[in-house]
C-alpha cells in the first residue's frame, strides 16, 4: 500500500498493527470477534462493520482496490455500489466492477455472519499517468467509506 504524506512524499509498504491491537477482542452480542483491521489508517467503521482498504494496484488503465470487511453485529447484508475515485483536478472515475468472495459484478453483495472476515475487490477505470489520488470513495449499503491521499502500487 503506498500513501501520499502531507509533504507530498509517497510512502510505500505494508501495514500492520501492532501486537496489543492484534490481541484486542470486540463484543458483541456476548460473543467475541476479533478485528483484523485495527490500527490502520485505512480501516472505517460504520454501524459495526469494519471496512478495511488493503491496497490500490495499478493494471494498465484500471484501478483495482482489495479489501476485507468484518462484522461485528448481528449476521445481515453488505453490498457495494456507487464507489468513485477522484484525482487531483476533481475528475472521478467510477467503480467498473466489485467481487465480494467471488464472482464479479457491478454491485457485489454478501450475507455476512459475526466474525466472519470476507475478502474483496473493487475496480475503477483510471487512465495511466495517474498514479495517486486524493480520494476514494467507497458506497455501500451502509453509507460511504472515504479514504484520502492514496498512491496506486505497480
Amino acid at each position: 500500500m503506498c500513501i501520499l504524506a502531507d509533504n507530498k512524499k509517497t510512502i510505500c509498504g505494508k501495514f500492520t498493527t501492532n501486537k496489543k491491537d492484534d490481541e484486542s477482542q470486540t463484543q458483541s452480542s456476548s460473543q467475541q470477534v476479533s478485528n483484523p483491521y485495527k490500527g490502520s489508517s485505512y480501516r472505517k467503521e460504520i454501524s459495526n462493520f469494519v471496512f478495511g482498504l488493503k491496497d490500490c494496484r495499478r493494471s494498465d488503465a484500471s484501478v483495482i482496490c482489495s479489501f476485507g470487511i468484518s462484522n461485528k453485529g448481528d449476521e445481515r447484508g453488505f453490498s457495494l455500489s456507487s464507489s468513485q475515485i477522484t484525482n487531483a483536478t476533481g475528475k472521478s472515475y467510477e467503480l467498473q466492477g466489485a467481487e465480494i468472495g467471488g464472482g464479479n459484478i457491478l454491485y457485489a453483495s454478501t450475507s455476512t455472519a459475526p466474525g466472519i472476515n470476507h475478502n474483496g475487490t473493487i475496480t475503477f477505470g483510471v487512465p495511466e499517468g495517474i498514479n495517486q489520488v486524493p480520494l476514494l470513495k467507497i458506497g455501500s449499503s451502509l453509507g460511504t467509506f472515504q479514504f484520502r491521499n492514496i498512491a496506486f502500487s505497480n
